[in-house]
């Protein structure tokens, strides 16, 4: 015999986002005012290897929304802002952390002064 359950409500119905995907990653529209405030510039940043050694000052390309750098250019790769920001210990400076599709990390400053490599 097949035994029935209470119907569920119409404002109680559940909705299982893994099978609403069609890719593993899903795109997050910025909002039309971030995007304004969103510019592209070219810099010479200091960069820091990840054993600590200076490999000299490096001409990247960033592109930087309200709070800092989202998207960075650096030695052949793409990195974009994985949504972790810090506090480098030592300098005492704020960062955000960049990987690439590989995930190849770094560290920039908010301001795109210096990079730390991983």
């Amino acid at each position: 015999m097949l035994r029935q359950g209470k119907p569920m409500p119409p404002n109680r119905a559940r909705f299982d986002l893994a099978s609403g995907r069609h890719s593993a990653f899903m795109e997050v529209r910025k909002p039309l005012s971030e995007k304004a405030m969103s510019t592209h510039q070219t810099l010479r940043v200091q960069v820091i290897d990840t054993n600590q050694r200076p490999r000299g000052v490096m001409t990247i390309e960033a592109e930087f929304d309200h709070l800092g750098p989202y998207r960075v250019q650096h030695d052949g790769h793409t990195y974009w802002f994985t949504g972790k920001s810090g506090t480098h210990r030592a300098r005492g400076v704020a960062t955000r952390e960049m990987a690439t599709a590989d995930d190849a990390r770094l560290w920039i400053t908010l301001g795109g002064t210096a990079i730390w490599e991983d």
